[in-house]
């Protein structure tokens, strides 16, 4: 009893956060939740000064939580519906966002679990992709805070880019709406980026998007299979596995479809939350500007690499 009375203050903290940031995402697509429950843990950490009362909770938020809002994320994964021609584009552009990002972080210095968390971020879902990662390879939590800001501020960055100049490229609706779909972090920037050159653009770069997304299962795999192979799947991995199969195949209406995703994100925001709760904001600057300048640097080669891979078509 004594140890479920000590962790009711971190978790009604965490939760609270999390309600919070979904209300305030659903007033824009561009607003993302994850991102806003992560900047509100570490701003009201810090004006806290002491948390040793949210503590139990917000590790009960890391231990308990995060796996379950992972497991939940499958829900969101869509598999179905999906135009077999994109899929090598799809699977070339998130490689080689990948990469770059991977290798021009190394680059710059960028220790730890950082390059791998914004890897994934860049190029699979932002901080869904992160928040995932983050289960299986389990880094410090000021490193998971460092790499959402990062990628979260460059995509916000290249939505208003792309969402301002969608004729100044000079790429037809559909090359233009694959470059949004293909270099955006979240589904919402997607959203407000391509709607700008119209509904035919934005309905085909939220489906390159959802390619993308689809390929957060297979960058888990791979990560777990290089950290001790299939014996060690843990528990969340096989729920993630059986509700993105169960979404695309099983489930009937889109009604238990919405609640389980909605469920998720709310878990992962409360998650998120939790980190941010746990995080001093020294220790997110003192890596200073490198993460997002190295984000910046990735996003800005790759654009280039797909605009001139599009243009020679």
């Amino acid at each position: 009893m004594a140890v479920l009375s000590s962790i009711i203050p971190g978790l009604c903290a965490c939760f609270s956060i999390a309600l919070l940031s979904l209300l305030v995402s659903s007033l824009h697509p561009a607003f993302d939740a994850l991102l806003i429950s992560l900047i509100l843990g570490i701003i009201i950490s810090n004006l806290l000064g002491e948390r040793e009362l949210l503590r139990p909770g917000v590790e009960a938020s890391t231990r308990f939580i995060l796996p379950l809002g992972i497991g939940l994320y499958g829900s969101q994964m869509s598999l179905t519906g999906q135009s077999i021609s994109l899929w090598p584009w799809v699977l070339a552009s998130s490689a080689v966002m990948f990469a770059i990002t991977f290798l021009t972080a190394k680059a710059f210095g960028i220790s730890g679990k950082i390059p791998l968390l914004m890897s994934a971020g860049m190029s699979i879902c932002g901080a869904g992709a992160i928040a995932v990662v983050s289960g299986i390879a389990a880094p410090r939590k000021e490193e998971t805070s460092i790499s959402i800001l990062a990628v979260m501020t460059i995509g916000l960055m290249g939505m208003l880019f792309l969402g301002f100049n969608p004729q100044g490229l000079g790429l037809t609706t559909g090359k233009f709406a694959f470059v949004s779909g293909a270099t955006l972090p979240s589904l919402g920037l997607v959203k407000v980026a391509a709607s700008a050159a119209g509904e035919d653009s934005c309905r085909l770069a939220m489906a390159v998007k959802y390619q993308r997304m689809s390929l957060l299962g297979l960058l888990a795999m791979a990560l777990m299979l290089r950290n001790g192979g299939l014996r060690k799947i843990p528990w969340f991995f096989v729920m993630f596995i059986v509700l993105a199969l169960a979404a695309n195949f099983w489930l009937p209406g889109a009604f238990v479809r919405d609640t389980l995703s909605q469920a998720g994100n709310f878990m992962l925001a409360a998650a998120l939350a939790g980190v941010g709760l746990s995080v001093d904001f020294d220790a997110i600057t003192e890596k200073g500007p490198k993460p997002v300048i190295s984000a910046l640097l990735s996003w800005v080669i790759v654009v280039l690499i797909i605009y001139l891979a599009l243009n020679s078509f």
